[in-house]
């Protein structure tokens, strides 16, 4: 179950349809609603969608159970991705979701939304291998890509995450999957 605490235009701008297909949303735009209901329901996420200075007092917040907040400026794909994965970890590489953020030995690495999706692809993968077609399909659905695009991002992930004890491999006409080194 999702809460999402936002005013009208948040609300409009968002395309909850998806969403519902895997969650109960509770919306909110009355702060002493909002409140009411986190005494009462144990909420999996929340989207805050705007009136950031309360951020801080909803963590402070006695009934808050310590679930993801999720803040939702950014674009439907991205709110999507941070709402729809869990948390994932392999090694000293984490995931962080809600934050958009991966770490490597707990420092942030710059990686695109892109590369992101294809990490997350190899890691709730793994060791299995991960073929061009499932990465196309699950992280650019609706176009259709040259492979050398997918190459170009494989590169670019072997390159941030060089010194991980996993590395990215290329299967000869099937795909990739991740090893340790």
């Amino acid at each position: 179950m999702v809460a999402c605490y936002c005013d009208e235009s948040s609300i409009s701008a968002l395309s909850f349809h998806e969403l519902r297909n895997h969650s109960q949303i509770d919306l909110f735009h009355d702060l002493a609603a909002f409140k009411n209901a986190l005494r009462k329901n144990k909420y999996t996420a929340i989207l805050l969608g705007f009136n950031m200075d309360f951020l801080a007092e909803l963590q402070s917040d006695p009934h808050y159970n310590g679930c993801p907040i999720i803040l939702t400026n950014g674009t439907h794909e991205e709110l999507m991705f941070k709402i729809l994965n869990r948390d994932l970890k392999l090694g000293s590489v984490s995931m962080v979701f809600p934050e958009l953020k991966t770490y490597l030995f707990g420092k942030p690495v710059n990686i695109t939304l892109i590369e992101m999706k294809m990490l997350r692809l190899l890691i709730k993968n793994y060791p299995a291998i991960v073929t061009k077609e499932e990465l196309a399909n699950d992280v650019w659905p609706s176009q259709k890509i040259l492979p050398t695009t997918i190459n170009t991002h494989i590169y670019n992930l072997r390159s941030k995450f060089q010194d991980w004890e996993y590395e990215v491999l290329t299967i000869k006409s099937q795909g990739y999957a991740l090893e340790a080194k």
